[in-house]
């Protein structure tokens, strides 16, 4: 049966833990806490029992404890044991948890004030609750690829791994952030870009290393062998007619021999008339064929071999001109196709920055101003949370300002290790508390009990005297 408790001085919404009873769970034998103060200090020696108290409210409300030693839950020796929660707000009961331990496994039971169990008591208590065992200590001295990993146990960021392929045209890095995913694919593209654009910048000097000179842009390659083909055809056209002209002189000389020897003969006696008669004979018909020959050596025309000799003497160097035309033209190509390339990856860059950036607005983050750099780091406001960048207070307000935000409806952070507060800093956490009117469940080393903590020895809760009566007063 749920008792009912004294209204506190903070009216609120959000659910607190009114009463905490722990028997046979991990080294705890019998423990039971009322919390009267914002801050809950659970205290003892080493393995005294003291972390298994927050780990047993960790797992007694969310079903879920922190990867630590394989320790069975259930007391060494024992067949049974429990941990009992009771939620409410403003001093009065809303919900007793039970979580009960057995050698087989565990089970939860949710009980209303009036009450009526739930059937489904995790879902239940999921639906307004989320994971406890974010730690704002740890989280606040965590580095930063741990403090990431924190956050990302209860923060999602809906990276659609297609969407992102289809950007950046690179097949998926199968990484576990999405961020790392991200990053991975602008590299990639990034790196591919970058030998692209040695390849452009190549090709750019190499078009503009070559010169054309003006007005032989269109020169075309000349063949030296077909020039010269060519003159070895008009040297025999004019060996042809040097021997036409040739033939000419000699048949001239034959003609003025015969004319020289018809005179001797005319001059010589009668007997030598028929060999006259026959010389005539022999000069008309020679005569004929020097007319006819004439005729053909008049109509010759000598080549001129100056336009020929003035090809072939520039032919190397259009020949030159227009190797120039052609490499350049094939490096222009080249260059087109490169430069192509290295918009594309330019365009993918960019697509992938806007995709991350889109993704990072759609992620739900517990705070305001809380997001991921780049490198996929934490910041806060634009400032990486770090050591170097950010002090332990700032640090430990932000852990704990997250652990607030992801439990909206319940008012309970749970803290381990606290010995590394000092006191300026439990003086903050306590402030803190009090003006969020948050309860911190927060376990530190002492060596002896005392009037402001719950002393955990041997598994059980040992007060002294002064915390005993002032609670009795309280009830």
């Amino acid at each position: 049966m749920i008792t009912s408790f004294l209204k506190g001085k903070f009216m609120s919404d959000k659910l607190k833990i009114l009463k905490l009873e722990i028997v046979n769970y991990k080294r705890i034998n019998v423990v039971e806490i009322t919390p009267k103060d914002n801050i809950v200090e659970i205290t003892g020696k080493n393995e005294a029992g003291k972390s298994s108290v927050i780990d047993a409210i960790n797992k007694a409300i969310s079903g879920k404890k922190k990867k630590e030693a394989n320790m069975p839950l259930l007391r060494k020796g024992q067949e049974k044991g429990k941990t009992l929660v009771l939620l409410g707000n403003n001093g009065e009961p809303k919900y007793e948890v039970t979580r009960t331990y057995t050698a087989k496994g565990d089970y939860l039971t949710v009980q209303s004030a009036d009450g009526a169990q739930f059937k489904s008591p995790q879902a239940f208590l999921n639906s307004f609750i989320s994971d406890l065992s974010f730690d704002p200590l740890e989280f606040a001295n965590a580095e930063s690829v741990k403090q990431r990993e924190m956050l990302l146990k209860v923060v999602e960021i809906p990276l659609d791994e297609k969407k992102l392929t289809e950007i950046s045209g690179i097949k998926s890095m199968d990484n576990t952030f999405p961020l790392d995913e991200i990053n991975g694919h602008y590299k990639a593209v990034y790196d591919a870009r970058a030998m692209i654009g040695r390849d452009v910048d190549r090709l750019k000097g190499a078009l503009e290393s070559i010169t054309i000179p003006e007005g032989m842009e269109s020169i075309k390659p000349i063949s030296v062998s077909e020039l010269i083909k060519e003159k070895e055809s008009l040297q025999k056209q004019q060996k042809a007619n040097n021997d036409c002209r040739l033939e000419l002189q000699q048949l001239n000389r034959q003609i003025d021999q015969m004319h020289n020897t018809k005179i001797t003969i005319e001059k010589e006696i009668e007997d030598r008339q028929k060999q006259l008669l026959e010389l005539n004979k022999n000069i008309e018909e020679l005569a004929k064929e020097s007319g006819k020959l004439m005729q053909e050596v008049s109509a010759l025309k000598d080549p001129d071999f100056g336009e020929i000799d003035q090809r072939i003497e520039k032919a190397d160097e259009l020949n030159e001109i227009a190797s120039r035309i052609t490499k350049k033209t094939e490096i222009e190509k080249e260059y087109r196709v490169t430069k192509e390339k290295y918009d594309d990856k330019t365009e993918r860059l960019s697509a992938i920055k806007s995709y991350k950036s889109g993704l990072l607005e759609k992620t739900k983050f517990p705070i305001a101003g809380l997001d991921f750099d780049e490198n996929g780091f934490l910041t806060f406001k634009g400032i990486p949370i770090s050591e170097e960048t950010t002090s332990m207070s700032t640090r430990i307000k932000l852990g704990l300002a997250i652990g607030e935000a992801l439990n909206p409806k319940l008012a309970v952070i749970t803290i381990k290790e606290g010995n590394d507060l000092d006191a300026q800093s439990m003086e903050m956490l306590s402030a803190w508390a009090q003006k969020k009117d948050m309860q911190v469940w927060i376990e530190r080393i002492k060596e002896e009990p005392d009037a402001m903590s719950f002393y955990i020895e041997d598994g059980n809760c040992v007060e002294e005297k002064s915390n005993v009566d002032d609670r009795e007063d309280t009830e």
